[in-house]
């Protein structure tokens, strides 16, 4: 395991703050430490966050902590490949042949609130890796519909509320126009 320090120096007072990373095998983010400026006690960063990875490869993160002076203040919990995906329609979809038959869709997030507490956001996918629906922590869900290319392109998106998001794509070879996003 590698680490990585970055110290910045006040120039009023020569005080210091510090930021202390370690990095896995992988090159992935596996912990900081930091510290505020005055504090070079190495046992007690003001604030540390720890990622730890799933057995994915390449690795996907499966959680982030945050503590705030020894006291865990954030959490969150990231799931994937959970239930199936769904077909895509109209066309053949256009994406790559899954080989250990994870498509590594982030398709729950559960972050802690406090105790023993934790909300959820739900995520689905179409085949092609699209994203088809997503559920909220308060339930609320946006779907998105494709077309074009074998669905790749977003043309349609069902906020809660009954709002939807219109996209249009122009096709034309060379063309330099962005796509249009029109609401109703």
């Amino acid at each position: 395991m590698e680490r990585l320090s970055i110290q910045r120096i006040n120039t009023e007072d020569g005080s210091t703050s510090n930021r202390f990373e370690a990095i896995d095998y992988l090159g992935n983010l596996t912990e900081t430490r930091e510290y505020d400026y005055g504090n070079n006690n190495v046992n007690a960063p003001d604030r540390r966050t720890v990622i730890t990875y799933n057995s994915y490869y390449p690795p996907m993160p499966a959680e982030n902590q945050l503590y705030d002076h020894g006291v865990l203040a954030s959490d969150t919990r990231y799931f994937y490949d959970q239930g199936s995906t769904t077909a895509t329609q109209p066309g053949s979809p256009q994406h790559s042949f899954v080989v250990d038959g994870s498509r590594r869709n982030l398709t729950q997030t559960d972050r802690w609130v406090g105790g023993t507490a934790w909300v959820s956001e739900h995520r689905t996918y179409f085949d092609t890796g699209n994203i088809a629906s997503f559920q909220d922590a308060n339930g609320n869900i946006t779907t998105y519909t494709y077309g074009g290319c074998g669905s790749s392109f977003l043309t349609q998106t069902n906020h809660p509320a009954s709002l939807v998001d219109y996209a249009s794509w122009n096709a034309t070879p060379r063309s330099r126009q962005r796509p249009r996003i029109l609401e109703a």
